[in-house]
């Protein structure tokens, strides 16, 4: 972007001119900035704003038209066979023809704000042999419309022009990925929309229909849910907590209560404990919840695909939230505490918390299942109270790091037990169809 804006500042309207030129011909460049630039200049008083917008239009016209008549001479066949190169295949094509009839002449008029459609709406509306008199009257106006709307924002914008640039370089990579994740998302509901229809009618029907079949099971789900709710509400006013400094006079009555209560003898035992954190501990703890899935799991397939997701997002979860977190009330505060989430332990927390989830699930006796509970919690106070013995961590940021733990953990149990729901219920749906199927 910066190398565009010096041959603006070198050769001013003749390279407005021709930056917008090649764009009309499919070649991607970022004239939005571009022209917001030249009203920046504008406002300085090193070129005419008015001057500017004629040059632009200029440049979009003859674009345009180039396109149009290269869209009509050369035909359908040619983009056909060539078109993929500059993004135009049949199928767009058709698309085109299709819209075009539907919204005819104020596509043209508006397409100009439309990435990717006025790059390619020159050569559409050659070949679908729109009318050129309709297309230039329109699509003129609108190349207009677009040119002036930009360079006047940018003279309108002045001074603050720096602060657009300097937030388009912070957040395109940003916009970039929710765009593409929109794109992967729209293909991927277009190709699956069938089955989508299906299993959203299955989960309505599992949630909402004959509520008392399967009661424990979503009793389970909407205990998840409720955990969920709770825990991201407490971590909210952690976070409003942290950023008014209310957590500082937390710090240091939690200190002086585990001194008092914790004596130095302990030193060996919660030194011995931090291995609990270690990569070698979760990697143990991670071969056992596969051993207890296939050894004693209902449907193996899926506790296995959600302790996969539970693992790996769970990765992503401790490791980008807490610097979220930090951004949004700062890494040190005026007080000089600073916001340090563990993210090894979190994930400790994580990979412990779902292993004693499930066991406590696959336990059929009443009283083993309060035992594996009771000693579940013993073994996550003692994976946190390690680090804050060894003074790793201060009481806030290990509060944190539970909830956060605690977070991820009843949200993947409430996807668990919430398709496990959708499964029964789809299973029984098809034995209650065949059943039906064989009585006829």
């Amino acid at each position: 972007m910066s190398t565009l804006m010096d041959l603006l500042n070198n050769y001013g309207y003749l390279f407005l001119f021709c930056s917008l030129f090649i764009e009309m011909l499919a070649l991607p460049v970022p004239n939005e900035l571009l022209m917001s630039y030249v009203g920046y200049l504008a406002y300085q008083g090193k070129v005419n704003w008015a001057l500017a917008v004629f040059f632009g239009t200029l440049g979009c016209i003859a674009g345009v038209t180039v396109t149009y008549w290269l869209g009509r001479h050369l035909g359908a066949p040619f983009f056909y066979k060539y078109g993929r190169y500059i993004h135009i295949r049949k199928e767009g094509m058709d698309k085109f023809s299709r819209t075009f009839d539907r919204y005819g002449k104020f596509l043209l008029l508006f397409s100009s704000f439309i990435p990717g459609v006025r790059h390619v709406i020159g050569y559409m509306s050659g070949i679908t042999k729109v009318s050129f008199r309709a297309y230039a009257l329109f699509s003129y106006s609108g190349y207009f419309i677009w040119v002036f709307t930009f360079i006047v924002f940018g003279k309108l914008l002045g001074p603050k022009y720096a602060l657009l640039v300097t937030a388009f370089k912070k957040y395109f990579i940003i916009l970039m990925a929710a765009l593409a994740g929109l794109v992967i998302l729209y293909y991927v509901i277009r190709y699956n929309l069938k089955s989508i229809k299906h299993w959203t009618i299955v989960a309505y029907k599992s949630l909402f229909t004959n509520f008392q079949s399967r009661l424990r099971l979503k009793l389970l789900i909407m205990g998840a849910t409720v955990v969920f709710a709770v825990l991201n509400s407490v971590m909210f006013g952690l976070t409003d907590d942290f950023f008014h400094q209310k957590s500082v006079l937390f710090n240091q009555n939690w200190i002086m209560i585990f001194s008092a209560v914790v004596s130095p003898e302990w030193y060996a035992f919660f030194e011995k404990s931090l291995f609990l954190s270690h990569l070698a501990a979760m990697i143990g703890i991670g071969g056992l919840t596969c051993a207890l899935i296939l050894l004693f799991g209902k449907q193996k397939k899926l506790e296995m695909q959600m302790f996969f997701f539970t693992t790996v997002g769970g990765m992503l979860f401790v490791t980008y939230l807490p610097q979220l977190i930090g951004k949004l009330i700062g890494s040190v505060t005026a007080s000089g505490l600073q916001f340090e989430p563990d993210s090894r332990l979190i994930m400790a927390f994580v990979l412990y918390g779902y292993f004693i989830y499930l066991l406590t699930r696959y336990t059929k006796n009443y009283w083993l299942k309060i035992t594996v509970n009771v000693l579940g919690i013993c073994l996550l106070f003692t994976t946190g109270l390690g680090p804050l013995y060894m003074q790793y961590q201060l009481p806030s940021d290990l509060m944190t790091d539970y909830i956060l733990a605690g977070i991820w953990v009843s949200f993947m149990i409430m996807c668990l037990e919430f398709w496990r729901l959708i499964l029964i219920t789809d299973r029984l749906a098809r034995s209650e169809w065949e059943r039906r199927t064989q009585e006829r």
